[in-house]
């Protein structure tokens, strides 16, 4: 208990020095911890996510979009630009409809509880692919990966939309090792979920 409350008053500290949000002073506090302690593979969570619906905003699609731990906001935008002209060059294939149809065209992004049990399924055939070097979209259509060119260097992208029985458009961006450490909680339903609790921001 006393480690959360130094960790939370390093948090507010940073705060109050750089105006940054609690998320993003996190992450800093965190990343500065001492080299000797254990390294643990990110989690994805309500409080590690990072958002960055102005830039989707800016590039005139919809919803909102987060960042996953390992996934820099340097190649936030350019990752964005990115599919949205993925999209666009796209609009004849049926693969990649789905995530036009939300993020381009602003249809709703509603599942049942039986199209959750199927991207159960459709997501471990995915995590098959990426693990190979395939790249490309999910048998569903809400999951995309591709290749973005960054620092002299190549970073897979992975997209995904994450089920939302409200409704409302929610994207996930992360690196594909953000997506393969995270294979293991396929195996456990309840992690799942809870990983795929996003805030409601609006």
């Amino acid at each position: 208990m006393t480690v959360k409350k130094d960790l939370k008053k390093r948090i507010r500290e940073r705060q109050e020095k750089t105006g940054e949000s609690y998320s993003t002073a996190r992450m800093h506090v965190l990343n500065q911890a001492p080299a000797e302690a254990p390294a643990e593979a990110p989690k994805v969570s309500q409080e590690s996510l990072r958002e960055v619906t102005l830039l989707v905003e800016a590039l005139e699609m919809k919803g909102q979009a987060f960042l996953t731990p390992g996934f820099s906001e340097a190649l936030a935008r350019p990752a964005l630009e990115r599919l949205r002209e993925l999209l666009l060059a796209t609009r004849d294939e049926p693969s990649t409809r789905w995530l036009r149809a939300v993020l381009l065209d602003g249809e709703p992004d509603a599942v049942d509880f039986g199209s959750l049990a199927r991207e159960w399924g459709e997501a471990r055939v995915f995590m098959r692919n990426l693990r190979l070097g395939l790249r490309g979209p999910s048998r569903s259509g809400r999951t995309l990966s591709f290749e973005l060119r960054a620092d002299g260097g190549t970073v897979t992208v992975v997209v995904t939309l994450v089920p939302s029985l409200k409704g409302t458009p929610k994207l996930l961006l992360g690196t594909a090792e953000d997506y393969l450490r995270a294979e293991q909680i396929l195996d456990n339903p309840l992690a799942l979920l809870q990983t795929l609790t996003l805030p409601d921001m609006r």
